[in-house]
């Protein structure tokens, strides 16, 4: 069940008409979310709750482990021996390790990949004006200065 409340983009005052209001989508997260729905609003407002995901503790330790267990995966299927016995393996349980570490990998991507094709755009950063020398002045986007700019 989803209901929808008025946000206003601006400070009303009295005796104004209102600032343009957009509709926020709020969802009832002690239900099940309904995976058939995939409107725009729906889309977003999931994309929104995995930016809140990606950024909380719990996820960042989560990758943590899944990123140790990736290492781990990695240097057994470069040894070709299991790590806590030395036994080689077999070419069958080497592919069995590609194939979670693929699984693992595309884990820990997913969310980004979901928030990148289902968010709202992100806002692009401000140009700044750069000039070291007071010569010729330049724009220069932030995002794409380094620190050797």
């Amino acid at each position: 069940m989803t209901k929808k409340t008025l946000k206003t983009t601006g400070k009303i005052k009295k005796a104004e008409m209102p600032v343009k209001t957009t509709a926020v989508q709020q969802m009832d997260l002690h239900q099940a979310f309904n995976l058939t729905d995939v409107s725009h609003e729906t889309l977003a407002s999931y994309a929104f709750y995995l930016k809140e995901m990606v950024n909380s503790a719990g996820w960042k330790l989560m990758v943590q482990v899944l990123e140790g267990n990736l290492a781990l995966l990695e240097k057994q299927i470069v040894r070709k021996k299991e790590v806590l016995t030395d036994r080689p393996l077999t070419e069958s349980e080497a592919d069995s390790l590609r194939d979670q570490h693929e699984i693992l990998t595309e884990l820990i991507n997913k969310p980004h990949q979901l928030i990148k094709k289902y968010g709202a755009p992100e806002q692009a950063r401000p140009v700044v004006e750069y000039d070291p020398y007071g010569g010729n002045r330049k724009t220069i986007n932030a995002s794409t200065m380094s620190d050797m700019t």
